[in-house]
């Protein structure tokens, strides 16, 4: 048993492993982007080094931020239409955590409570 075992160690020990899954020479898989089609704004741009001493440029995009809708767009009807809802029945939204239990019933009550389980019988 110990030779059979000996045997699979020598075999193993003689399988060149530049060859096989343990190779890491691609660590990420990076999908290059086309060319850019404006130029580089160095404002937001770092330089970097690998430990390999490869140098690399980060540019960072300047995000363009969207116009928030104006509240002389929004209908008071409309929210009154949407608020309804709420009103017109109780919903309550829980939340249950490993201890606590959270309920917040809209127009009603916000609770916090433990819910305990009782053991046994009760008289």
């Amino acid at each position: 048993m110990v030779l059979f075992f000996q045997i699979i160690y020598t075999i193993l020990c003689l399988i060149p492993l530049s060859n096989t899954i343990l190779e890491d020479d691609i660590l990420y898989d990076i999908k290059w982007q086309p060319e850019l089609t404006s130029s580089i704004d160095l404002d937001n741009s770092y330089t970097f080094a690998s430990k390999r001493k490869e140098n690399y440029l980060c540019t960072l995009p300047i995000v363009q931020t969207t116009v928030p809708v104006s509240m002389d767009t929004v209908l008071l009807s409309d929210i009154e239409r949407l608020l309804e809802n709420l009103h017109s029945k109780t919903s309550c939204v829980y939340r249950l955590d490993p201890y606590w239990t959270y309920e917040l019933c809209h127009g009603i009550h916000v609770r916090q409570y433990h819910d305990t389980k009782v053991a046994g019988k009760v008289n």
